[in-house]
């Protein structure tokens, strides 16, 4: 069985032939070229919006690119800080201007930076598809970029030092995109206004930026950039590049602790979770959270974290990819994710954050209990295994990969 998901996970995610190069964008469409570079600056994603009603679809599209040409800005360390600041402070603005472009700048992501330089090379194209939007989805998207500029144009020299400005953080780069999601799920009329939270759709992107985040310190910290909140890596070490060389013992306990504070804010995500009627805008929200639920558990007490990228297992991401259908499943995930989770504590330890740790499990598990009572599921452990879904929704549905770094900005 995990030999069918997988093949059938490789064959509905085929690589984007399109010969596209900057000297030739120019031949496409708007249109045309605006999914064609949304394959190439993000396959995964591409594939998970099409899974999206119609009338959501390309809202998406265009959002995601919007703020992925801004990331691109602030993420380009070759650019000098006055010329990036400019650039963010009047980036919103450029939306409406008809034909504005900007060349040369390709951010820092390794292999797609060709294609993110060709995003801002061409940006008029997406200007002209986002200005064909709806009124109401042209405003949320000009204003949560506005936002999120504003919010890194502070973080161009700022430090991430306290825990609230670890939270301000990850609320300016993944906070604010969840909000910006909620309101154009709602806007499209697929989901009540009940989802459209500012609290709750903040948790959702913080759950995700924060595990991005913790994940990430080895490749962080040789990029140099630190995003691991001073407040905490300061009770474990005087400089946090030191961890690196500390030993286990010394340098574990503050890997935790930031897997605690990112654990936090599950309690939201169920809730938000909770509240999603249309199943499109379901997996598209829930697949990237259980990901991220399960990197947090492959992370905790995990040395390597310290030297290297720590993925998830392939498997188990097709896994979950293929078999949620509902929020049954979904439920279901998330109490096999928080007992795996809950059994890698070492019984025999009880300091102060391992017992937070704990207790924020087995809430959590007490939760996901009483989601499930409420849509009538009576034991998680007796009721139906999740199920295989067809090959067919497996190709809508698409990539594991894009559910985990969907809409994650850093």
């Amino acid at each position: 069985m995990d030999y069918f998901r997988l093949l059938s996970y490789a064959w509905s995610n085929p690589k984007d032939k399109t010969n596209i190069t900057i000297e030739n964008a120019t031949q496409f469409s708007d249109r045309d070229f605006c999914f064609i570079i949304l394959r190439k600056v993000s396959r995964s994603f591409a594939v998970v919006i099409e899974q999206l009603s119609e009338e959501l679809r390309y809202p998406v599209c265009i959002f995601y690119l919007v703020l992925r040409a801004l990331d691109t800005i602030e993420d380009d360390m070759k650019l000098e800080n006055e010329k990036k600041l400019e650039l963010l402070s009047v980036f919103h603005e450029k939306l409406h201007q008809v034909g504005w472009n900007v060349k040369g700048i390709s951010g820092d992501a390794g292999e797609s930076q060709y294609y993110y330089e060709m995003l801002l090379t061409h940006f008029d194209k997406v200007i002209n598809e986002f200005k064909l939007l709806k009124k109401e989805y042209q405003e949320t998207i000009a204003d949560i970029t506005q936002k999120m500029a504003g919010g890194m144009a502070e973080f161009v020299k700022k430090r991430v030092e306290s825990l609230e400005d670890y939270d301000y953080y990850c609320y300016i780069v993944a906070g604010l995109v969840g909000i910006g999601l909620s309101r154009l799920f709602t806007a499209t009329g697929l989901e009540n206004y009940n989802v459209n939270d500012r609290d709750l759709s903040n948790s959702m992107g913080l759950f995700l930026q924060k595990t991005n985040i913790t994940r990430d310190y080895n490749e962080d910290l040789r990029d140099g950039r630190i995003f691991w909140p001073t407040k905490i890596w300061s009770i474990y070490a005087t400089n946090i590049g030191d961890l690196k060389n500390f030993p286990a013992e010394k340098r574990l306990p503050c890997l935790n602790h930031m897997i605690v504070n990112a654990m936090t804010h599950i309690f939201d995500c169920l809730e938000y979770q909770s509240r999603l009627k249309d199943i499109n805008i379901l997996r598209f929200c829930s697949i990237p959270q259980l990901m991220a639920m399960s990197t947090l558990s492959i992370l905790y007490n995990n040395d390597n974290t310290f030297n290297q990228i720590v993925k998830m297992n392939r498997v188990q991401s097709v896994k979950i990819i293929t078999s949620i259908n509902d929020f049954e499943s979904v439920l279901r995930w998330y109490n096999i994710l928080l007992n795996e989770f809950k059994n890698k504590i070492p019984s025999n330890t009880n300091d102060e954050l391992t017992e937070n740790l704990r207790e924020i499990i087995e809430k959590a598990l007490v939760c996901v209990n009483n989601y499930g009572y409420k849509i009538g599921i009576t034991s998680f452990e007796t009721s139906k295994k999740n199920k295989l879904l067809p090959v067919t929704a497996c190709i809508i549905i698409g990539s594991a990969v894009a559910a985990y770094t969907a809409m994650q900005f850093n």
